[in-house]
C-alpha cells in the first residue's frame, strides 16, 4: 500500500496538472487516507468550478463507507463556507478567501449527490438553494429536471429543463435535453417545435 501511495505521490508531483495521480488512488484508500485525498481533490475542483465533478466521482459510491465521508465533508464545507468563507474551520486565516462561487459548487454537487441516493427533498432543498444563489445558471435548472425525472415526475422535468433552454437558446445539447424529456412525457408537438429551432436549419439548405 505505501509503494502504490508513493508511486502516484511521484507522478501527482511531476505531473500537477494531471488528475489521474491523484483521482486513481480514491478507489483504493480508505478510511483517513481516503479522507484525507477526498477532502483535498474536492476542495481543489470545487474553488474551480468543475460542473461534472460528481459525475467524475460516482465511480466511488459503490462503496456506502465512501459515500458517508464525501457526505460529511460536503455538509461542513456548507457549515464553513457560510461561517467564514473557507472549507475547514481550522484553515490557514492568512490564505485567500474562497469566493461566492465555491458555496455554490457545494450546492449543486449535494443536489446530485441526494438525488443519487433518492434522498428527493434533500435533492430538491439544495438545488433550489442553488437557483435562489445565482438564478441564470442555465445546469441548475437541469439538475432540477434530472431529480425530477428520477422521482418519476415527468412533467415537472419538462417545466424545469424548458426554463433551462429559455436561458439559453443557443445551446444545441439543452435543446436536445428539453426535447428529450418532452418525448418521455408524450409532449410529441412540444417536443417538434423545441427541436424544430436546430432542425430547421438544415431544412433550408436544401
Amino acid at each position: 500500500m505505501e509503494e502504490r501511495i508513493e508511486f502516484y505521490k511521484k507522478y501527482s508531483e511531476k505531473y500537477p496538472r494531471s488528475d489521474v495521480p491523484r483521482k486513481a488512488p480514491l478507489i483504493f484508500l480508505e478510511n483517513d487516507a481516503f479522507k484525507q485525498a477526498i477532502d483535498k481533490y474536492m476542495q481543489k475542483a470545487l474553488s474551480k468550478g468543475v460542473p461534472p465533478l460528481f459525475k467524475e466521482l460516482k465511480y466511488l459510491y459503490k462503496d456506502p463507507a465512501k459515500i458517508k465521508i464525501i457526505q460529511n465533508l460536503l455538509l461542513e464545507y456548507v457549515e464553513n463556507l457560510i461561517k467564514i468563507s473557507y472549507f475547514n474551520a481550522n484553515a490557514d486565516k492568512q490564505k485567500e478567501k474562497e469566493p461566492p462561487t465555491t458555496l455554490l459548487w457545494v450546492y449543486y454537487y449535494l443536489a446530485q449527490h441526494f438525488d443519487y441516493l433518492n434522498e428527493t427533498d434533500k435533492a430538491l432543498g439544495y438545488i433550489n438553494t442553488a437557483i435562489d444563489y445565482t438564478p441564470t445558471l442555465v445546469e441548475l435548472y437541469m439538475v432540477k429536471g434530472n431529480i425530477y425525472k428520477h422521482a418519476g415526475n415527468f412533467y415537472e422535468a419538462v417545466k424545469w429543463l424548458d426554463e433551462a433552454q429559455s436561458l439559453d437558446t443557443a445551446d444545441r445539447f439543452v435543446n436536445y435535453k428539453c426535447s428529450k424529456y418532452m418525448l418521455r412525457a408524450d409532449m410529441i408537438k412540444e417536443a417538434q417545435d423545441i427541436a424544430s429551432k436546430f432542425t430547421r436549419v438544415f431544412y433550408n439548405l436544401y
